[in-house]
């Protein structure tokens, strides 16, 4: 498994060299320590401590999308180079990816669940921790579409999964270079799944 120094590293000269200074700093001071220890298992448990890092300083929300994309794309890429395994494809972690890749292609869903998924790993909540007042929590928050429906689906997906560990890398790694090869950019409605109230 690289270190996120090994990553940033293999991107010099990929892209831009101020930016990638500037992401290192941030990296440092969000995850506390030397890059060289810090182990990328997981790319989104990373950025939930970079964004909150960001908030902490008070950047703004256009601040810390910027640094979001860049350093995901930093992600794709070293997965793509086969440096690091595939990324959960939108912003949650891999356990629950591999809840969504369990769903499997139900529109309905796997829209309630992507929406649940990224609001639940922006609080490092994972499948296993996803008591029914979390659940219920999230509905209120988001102002799900047939709230009722939404929560009973989360529930029954959740009650339904047997978390192995499973990480379904191939496929999302095929998949990633398909994206890759279309330059396909979702917008922040597609990667959530439900159109989140503005703020």
């Amino acid at each position: 498994m690289n270190s996120l120094h090994q990553i940033l590293v293999s991107m010099a000269g990929k892209v831009k060299e101020q930016k990638l200074i500037q992401l290192r700093s941030k990296l440092e001071a969000a995850t506390g320590s030397d890059l060289r220890d810090v182990q990328v298992i997981d790319p989104m448990k990373i950025r939930r401590q970079l964004v909150l890092l960001l908030q902490s300083e008070g950047a703004s929300r256009g601040i810390i999308q910027s640094y979001e994309q860049f350093y995901m794309g930093l992600i794709r890429r070293a997965a793509l180079m086969g440096l690091i395994e595939p990324p959960a494809e939108g912003p949650w972690s891999l356990a629950w990816q591999n809840v969504l890749d369990a769903v499997g292609s139900r529109p309905r869903s796997k829209s309630i669940m992507r929406c649940f998924a990224a609001w639940a790993s922006a609080k490092g909540i994972e499948p296993k921790s996803a008591s029914d007042v979390i659940i219920e929590e999230w509905s209120g928050v988001v102002g799900a579409i047939g709230q009722g429906e939404a929560i009973d689906l989360v529930r029954s997906i959740l009650a339904g999964m047997q978390d192995s560990g499973r990480s379904l890398s191939t496929s999302r790694k095929q998949r990633l270079i398909m994206k890759a090869s279309a330059g396909s950019v979702r917008n922040l409605e597609a990667v959530y799944g439900l159109r989140r109230r503005a703020s």
